[in-house]
């Protein structure tokens, strides 16, 4: 999921760029990996932009266009229900056992400065709802730490933009190999599958 408000386009755009570069290597990656399902969505005022849904082929053509839309796109920052909203198709469209993953990409900057604090509690209620799926955040640019504080334990914070690829990179790469988590949403138990 990545952010594509006004804010992000700050800095010379910088953090846009770096997301949009950030978004296409991960999809190269994933489609090289046999069996493994994918989207890449936006968000702004809307909190789905599809970018790539899971039953889109990736090529080329489908790379250019995540960048054109990517850079058409802004507004606001409606983080909150571009998650749930993630959530809500991930339950739907992945297969049953396997690992689901979520990697947010953002500046953190809400849209109004006021509700930081609220925005970090429904982030943290819903993730907590969703425990069976790893929901990672990834905080990019300078004072972005309570990006990593709010999606703990899978927050990130990027200081510099231009190492976003290579960290996400790294993450992707161990996040492949570990267990399925499967949560048992009656008992509040989690049990894992290898």
């Amino acid at each position: 999921i990545i952010d594509v408000s006004g804010s992000m386009r700050e800095e010379g755009g910088k953090k846009i760029e770096a997301a949009i570069q950030t978004a296409v290597l991960f999809a190269e990656a994933l489609n090289k990996i046999k069996g493994v399902e994918f989207e890449i969505v936006a968000f702004a005022d809307e909190e789905y932009i599809p970018l790539k849904e899971y039953k889109h082929k990736w090529d080329l053509k489908r790379a250019c266009y995540v960048v054109k839309k990517a850079l058409e796109t802004s507004g606001g920052t409606k983080e909150v229900r571009a998650v749930s909203s993630a959530i809500q198709r991930i339950r739907r469209d992945a297969k049953t056992g396997t690992n689901k993953m979520i990697f947010v990409i953002t500046d953190g900057k809400p849209q109004y400065e006021e509700q930081r604090e609220k925005i970090k509690l429904m982030m943290m209620e819903l993730m907590d709802k969703n425990r069976d799926i790893r929901i990672f955040g990834w905080g990019i640019g300078p004072d972005m730490q309570e990006v990593e504080e709010t999606y703990r334990p899978y927050g990130k914070w990027v200081e510099n933009v231009q190492e976003l690829p290579d960290r996400v990179g790294e993450v992707l790469r161990r996040e492949l190999g570990r267990p399925i988590i499967i949560d048992q949403l009656t008992t509040g138990a989690i049990s894992t599958i290898t």
